[in-house]
């Protein structure tokens, strides 16, 4: 006798497979990486906390030329037959973009500069000497999630000049362009990011909780070091977006 399925039976069926894997599917989902973006802003944006009102188209042009003859360099080289070697000239500066974050419990919002060569989050604390900031610091004494790390802390390899205190606290000193250093203790914190749609937390992020400061060289005094070392930021929340970054 022929075996067929009526197109009630085969709706059936199929509504009782759709309900046996939709569990999967929703554990598939919930546990996939998490993407977010954020938005950078020029130093020289009408929306930047340092931009200067009074600074004349020309004076800007003038100032972005020696970066921007260097990017020329660096792309016309790879089209040339002369030489085998890329090299690009590195140049110091203050920094071009900036992004907002939000720091601690009670969360607070700052302007941070963005340093793509660095390997430590860093900003400048209450009761800093030597920090002319223009902009709010930090106060860790204000957050409930703010933790100072111990010597044992992993990241502590990673900074070599550096020092334990007798209660263990880890205190470093830090060089991030020629002649210009920061000193503090190493902690640990809440880091939020707001992408406009959603507030992206994340969790005991370890940064360099900054009292002292010399040579300054620009008014904002937060930096979220984006390199490949363990303790930049990159690294630090790569688990949750499946090691993939771009700017």
């Amino acid at each position: 006798m022929a075996t067929f399925f009526s197109p009630l039976a085969f709706s059936l069926l199929l509504q009782l497979l759709l309900l046996a894997i939709l569990p999967n599917l929703t554990t598939i989902f919930a546990s996939k990486p998490l993407s977010f973006s954020i938005d950078l802003f020029h130093r020289d944006s009408s929306l930047s906390p340092i931009y200067d009102p009074s600074s004349t188209l020309a004076q800007r042009a003038e100032k972005e030329a020696p970066p921007s003859m260097l990017r020329s360099c660096s792309i016309a080289s790879r089209f040339s037959n002369t030489t085998s070697v890329i090299s690009s000239p590195v140049m110091a500066g203050p920094g071009e973009f900036l992004v907002k974050l939000s720091l601690g419990t009670p969360s607070s919002l700052y302007w941070a500069i963005i340093d793509a060569g660095s390997n430590l989050i860093w900003t400048t604390c209450c009761h800093c000497d030597n920090c002319h900031v223009k902009t709010p610091m930090f106060d860790p004494l204000q957050s409930s999630t703010y933790k100072n790390r111990r010597c044992s802390t992993s990241f502590c390899t990673e900074l070599h000049d550096h020092r334990c205190t007798s209660d263990q606290l880890f205190c470093f000193r830090y060089s991030y362009r020629p002649n210009s250093e920061v000193e503090g203790v190493l902690a640990s914190e809440m880091l939020l990011f707001d992408n406009g749609a959603d507030t992206i937390k994340h969790e005991g992020i370890v940064f360099g909780s900054v009292h002292r400061e010399d040579n300054p060289d620009s008014a904002l005094r937060k930096v979220p070091g984006l390199g490949r070392g363990p303790p930049s930021l990159v690294k630090q929340i790569g688990s949750s977006i499946d090691d993939k970054f771009a700017y």
